[in-house]
């Protein structure tokens, strides 16, 4: 009878425990969701971000006018980067919950594999087009020395270089 008793209290305890391990799997899977949506509406700002100073100043970068315009170009870089850095915070909320984890749906699995690609391509992109803008300057500065003139430009500085964030051995987004 005692061993009866036993066999009992151990299948309602395993019961009770199955039962607790899916209800923190389906809380954890809804954490996924709401940093992935996090990360999505990050990347859509970079996106927007990026396509503004392309289209609003890096197209428009003369050497007649660039010692006039460089305050505002490394401003638009410095807002930049503030997005890139959103996104780096939202990518370190979604490793927390990724990494290492395999999730009962599809779906969410996706968006963890997903975001170290669309992550790589960001930080890539952002250091490619900063080291376009400084390539621009130093050759404004060797315009200008060349012509006796005294002025020079500085270029933008970042902490931020280039990652293979995936591990597959490829630099995505970035541009030689």
């Amino acid at each position: 009878m005692i061993g009866f008793l036993i066999f009992v209290l151990g299948i309602l305890f395993l019961i009770f425990d199955f039962k607790k391990d899916k209800r923190a799997t389906r809380d954890m899977m809804a954490d996924v969701k709401q940093a992935y949506q996090n990360f999505s509406v990050n990347v859509d700002s970079f996106n927007d971000i990026r396509n503004e100073l392309y289209l609003n100043k890096l197209n428009n970068i003369y050497y007649d006018t660039l010692d006039q315009i460089d305050p505002d170009i490394k401003e638009s870089f410095h807002t930049y980067e503030e997005t890139v850095n959103q996104v780096k915070a939202s990518v370190k909320t979604l490793s927390k919950f990724c990494d290492g984890v395999y999730y009962p749906d599809s779906k969410i699995n996706s968006q963890c594999r997903g975001y170290k690609n669309v992550y790589e391509q960001i930080i890539n992109a952002f250091v490619s087009d900063v080291k376009l803008y400084n390539k621009s300057i130093k050759s404004y500065n060797k315009y200008q020395s060349g012509l006796g003139k005294e002025i020079s430009l500085s270029t933008y500085d970042t902490s931020l270089n280039y990652i293979d964030y995936d591990g597959d051995g490829n630099f995505d987004g970035k541009d030689d």
